[in-house]
């Protein structure tokens, strides 16, 4: 929510959400089936909030025209029941009812209606952590900030509105075949004239009423809209013409319909730094585009439009020197060297009074890659003769010792992704340079070449220690170009210098965590792995020695678990400790060794910090295997117990995550969180219904599959693969375990063979090969009972391929329990693992 108030369009989906809780009377939507119309309701709410089809909120018109054509005969009753809550906003005070309303959507863990509910009631209401629930907190709190007028200009606001898509639809009625026709017509053409309103200038006023179409959606909306955007543009390369992007940013660079009373779009200095503003957003995409199609021109253009608004001194002297890099590092992917060594010599001027120490490291690592593109040798520039072996020397010389440097102040101010470019730049260099690395230069006498080039990289990193504003462009840049060479025994050979980082998987993890859960999680387990390619060198029986067999090894091989743990939990952090030791739990539970699970349950737990509000995350997680543990024990009323306090804790948990988020603009996770409470709530769902299927005989299978469809919106909101693909495969194998034969299930086989298939696709995203061959084995055995004889051969030809790509990654060090794989495959992690966060 923006600081302007509320918006009508944001009210309209609250009213939506009031639905998807308590939906309207049978006599207004006809339909009797409410769980039915909460479950198609929260899909359309979810798409609708976490993954935007535009920059902008829908307006009536254009949300009447997405319920009718999205949800059909449901969503037409939705949208006359919409209409008659709007026609009754007759006054402000109705309004600030309505919010009322509301607030009591939201019930938490500590309500007494939710403690203490009657024998068959269900407690009707939103976890205030999860999506709906922060909406709504989001719009209660933006809705408090505003005055008695702007709450009247709200409801004038919303009645005019509705008047006019009333007016619109009797037209349309009158006109056309059917409402729901007529409507998604008008929807497309509404959002066409809007697109070319806001399109044909930036710097008027924002259009309003019907042609306008609605008002900017929040940053985090935003922010997950444009990323789709340069996604897509990455996929497609230049085979994406840039004026396709015309109509979907046209909002971003008008500015929406403008806020509760109408706000005027942007002026000539409103796209600089406005946080409501969408303009730098859409000048992002439109620098990637440029980027694709090499239109470099337009490239800096962009550039110098957005820093060149910024005022000098005060709040804008990180931003210009964060220009400055980021021109100058476009400057060198250019090959402009002199362009290049001014903006950096700018940058230098800029951040050196200010004592801005991160932004002249950052500058120091964007000298060293310009003198690493420049080297006598290096790729793009003509072959140098006999005469030149001398400067080459001395210049290869310089550039280590600058290296060396920017990496000794990387991690003096705690800049790992510096840290991280020294070391892999210094380790490609040693595969490509075509002299020795050695020291013997770095004690030049004073006066020579190298000797001036290491004062330069002195002068660069000095200072102590200052804000963070310009490092993090500059050191993108300088991480992306480290990386960007180097085949497979080169990144072999480089990964021996780069073995003790403790940076990289830090910087990983935070890139990832921006991308989502599954990125998240994907982008741990890779990092572990090239750390633990590092620590097998340090402990002799290798970081898979948590299962051991006997007791003597065990023994042995848990202390070498704890040194591993510990070394981890010292350079990384806990959250690379915490994944090293959830991937060595699942190997133990792989490989039926219970003890070790148990002992690396108890050091997950022991990771947590002793204060109750901190690494709240982690407490859950060891809670969660520490269930999964009972039940690989075969205690399964245990870990029934277990998993259901896990599910409570996850709830609260949920309910006081972010108490600051409802008062903010609501902006992305922090780097390095990892999953959200909502997600592991859903798991210890999961967790939960495979303990109560076990307990009660395949007497409530119709309550845990309603479960179970109740949690899949949340699944597939978060977007991790491996959850996905386990909630479906538990949903199947409950209905199969209560069929004596396939016959049994040949009601329900269509909808079977989706499961398994979806659990299949997703199992081998996530790359979870076991998972998704038993998928396949329970699929090939379903059409095999139904006499579909080419299905079965195609499931059973997927199984068939599932269980050679397992047998392949254990064979080369990948499976589970096995040892990893060679120092290539470390090396090329390292540079997928920079790439990945640097991008």
């Amino acid at each position: 929510m923006s600081s302007s108030g509320v918006k009508p369009e944001e009210v309209y989906i609250g009213i939506l959400v009031h639905f998807f809780v308590h939906p309207p009377p049978f006599e207004l939507l006809r339909i009797a089936d409410h769980r039915l119309v909460a479950r198609q309701l929260a899909v359309f709410l979810l798409k609708e909030l976490k993954e935007p089809d535009s920059a902008v909120y829908p307006s009536l018109r254009r949300l009447y025209g997405k319920l009718r054509s999205q949800l059909g005969e449901l969503g037409n009753s939705l949208a006359n029941c919409l209409d008659v809550t709007l026609q009754n906003l007759r006054c402000p005070h109705d309004v600030f009812r309505l919010f009322g309303i509301l607030e009591k959507l939201l019930v938490r863990s500590t309500d007494v209606r939710a403690q203490s509910p009657q024998a068959g009631e269900v407690v009707a209401g939103l976890d205030p952590g999860s999506p709906l629930g922060l909406f709504v907190r989001r719009l209660r709190v933006a809705f408090l900030g505003m005055s008695f007028e702007a709450v009247a200009r709200l409801q004038t606001r919303m009645t005019t509105e509705a008047a006019q898509a009333a007016q619109a639809e009797a037209a349309a009625a009158a006109a056309g075949p059917g409402p729901s026709s007529s409507f998604a017509a008008a929807a497309v053409a509404e959002a066409t004239r809007a697109g070319a309103g806001a399109g044909g200038g930036s710097g008027g006023a924002g259009a309003g009423g019907e042609g306008g179409g609605g008002a900017l959606r929040d940053r985090a909306a935003l922010e997950v809209f444009v990323s789709r955007l340069i996604q897509r543009i990455e996929q497609q390369g230049p085979s994406l013409p840039q004026s396709d992007l015309d109509v979907e940013l046209a909002a971003l660079e008008g500015g929406g319909a403008g806020g509760a009373g109408g706000v005027a779009g942007p002026g000539p200095g409103a796209g600089a730094g406005g946080d409501d503003s969408g303009l730098p957003l859409a000048r992002l995409v439109r620098l990637q585009s440029a980027l694709q199609h090499r239109d470099y021109t337009a490239a800096l253009d962009l550039m110098h439009s957005y820093y060149n608004s910024m005022a000098p001194g005060g709040p804008g002297r990180s931003r210009n020197a964060a220009g400055l890099l980021s021109l100058s590092t476009l400057h060198t992917s250019l090959g402009h060297t002199a362009e290049a060594l001014q903006a950096l010599s700018e940058t230098m001027r800029i951040a050196q009074p200010a004592g801005d120490s991160a932004t002249l490291l950052a500058a120091l690592g964007l000298l060293c890659r310009l003198l690493a593109a420049t080297a006598p040798g290096a790729p793009g520039l003509p072959p140098h003769g006999p005469a030149a072996l001398r400067s080459s020397s001395a210049h290869h010389v310089q550039l280590l010792r600058m290296l060396r440097r920017c990496g000794e102040r990387g991690r003096e101010l705690g800049q790992p992704q510096m840290a991280a470019f020294a070391q892999l730049a210094a380790a490609r260099f040693a595969l490509a340079a075509d002299v020795e690395p050695s020291d013997a230069g770095l004690h030049a006498p004073p006066g020579s070449l190298t000797a001036a080039g290491g004062g330069g990289g002195g002068g660069g990193g000095g200072g102590g220690r200052g804000g963070g504003g310009g490092g993090g462009g500059g050191g993108g840049g300088a991480g992306a170009g480290a990386a960007g060479g180097g085949g497979g025994v080169g990144a072999g050979e480089a990964a021996s210098p780069s073995g003790d980082l403790r940076s990289p998987p830090i910087m990983l993890l935070a890139a990832a965590a921006r991308r989502g859960p599954a990125a998240a999680e994907a982008a741990a387990e890779a990092c572990l792995r090239l750390l633990e390619s590092g620590t097998a060198a340090v402990t002799p029986g290798g970081p898979g020695g948590g299962a051991a067999t006997s007791a003597g090894e065990g023994s042995q091989a848990g202390a070498k678990g704890d040194n591993i743990a510990s070394r981890l939990a010292l350079y990384g952090g806990p959250a690379l400790a915490s994944a090293w030791l959830c991937a060595m739990h699942d190997r133990a539970l792989a490989a039926g060794d219970l003890a070790a699970a148990a002992h690396l349950t108890a050091q997950l737990a022991a990771l947590a910090d002793p204060q109750p509000h901190r690494d709240v995350e982690l407490r859950l997680e060891a809670a969660r295997r520490g269930a999964l543990n009972l039940l690989a024990a075969g205690d399964t009323a245990a870990a029934h117990e277990a998993a259901s306090e896990l599910f409570a804790r996850c709830a609260d948990a949920g309910a006081g995550a972010v108490p600051e988020a409802a008062a903010s603009a609501g902006g992305g996770a922090a780097p390095g969180s990892g999953r959200s409470y909502d997600l592991l709530a859903a798991e210890a769902l999961l967790l939960l219904c495979r303990c109560w299927h076990e307990l009660s005989d395949g007497q409530q299978l119709e309550q845990l599959l309603a479960l179970l469809q109740d949690a899949l919106p949340l699944i597939l909101a978060h977007g991790s693969a491996h959850l996905q693909a386990r909630a479906q495969l538990t949903l199947a194998e409950m209905v199969l375990s209560e069929a004596g034969c396939p016959a049994d299930v040949a009601h329900c086989a269509p909808q079977l063979g989706r499961l398994l298939g979806g659990a299949a696709a997703a199992a081998a995203a996530a790359e979870d090969f076991r998972l998704a061959a038993l998928a396949a084995c329970l699929l090939a055995w379903l059409h095999a009972g139904q006499g579909a004889e080419g299905e079965r051969d195609a499931a059973a030809a997927l199984h068939e391929e599932m269980l050679a790509r397992q047998a392949e990654r254990e064979a080369g060090g990948w499976g589970e329990g096995g040892r990893l794989g060679a120092t290539a495959q470390a090396g090329a992690l390292a540079a997928a693992a920079v790439r990945a966060a640097c991008r």
